[in-house]
């Protein structure tokens, strides 16, 4: 994980968010400018620390999309950057 953030996630709608374990993951969405969040949260509930996961392998910025938790992965489906109508899937190992 990287180092926590100020215990603060940027104001989002559109976004998702899974439970796994103890961790909440919110991934994309929208900010409160109107700009696309490519950032994957990770907020440990025990503790309520907020990191932000850096990662290449994720997907182009988007909003509106599916996120599941499947056994140790994180199946990210579809979404829209605005512009384009995804028809793309993702799978991140947690």
């Amino acid at each position: 994980h990287d180092v926590p953030i100020d215990n603060k996630i940027p104001p989002l709608y559109h976004h998702t968010a899974v439970v796994y374990e103890k961790w909440m993951l919110i991934y994309g969405g929208l900010k409160d400018s109107n700009s696309m969040n490519k950032d994957l949260w990770c907020i440990d509930l025990t503790d309520m620390m907020v990191y932000r996961i850096k990662s290449e392998n994720l997907p182009f910025p988007r909003y509106g999309h599916l996120l599941v938790q499947f056994q140790t992965c994180l199946v990210m489906l579809g979404g829209s950057n605005k512009e384009i109508i995804f028809d793309d899937s993702f799978i991140v190992d947690l």
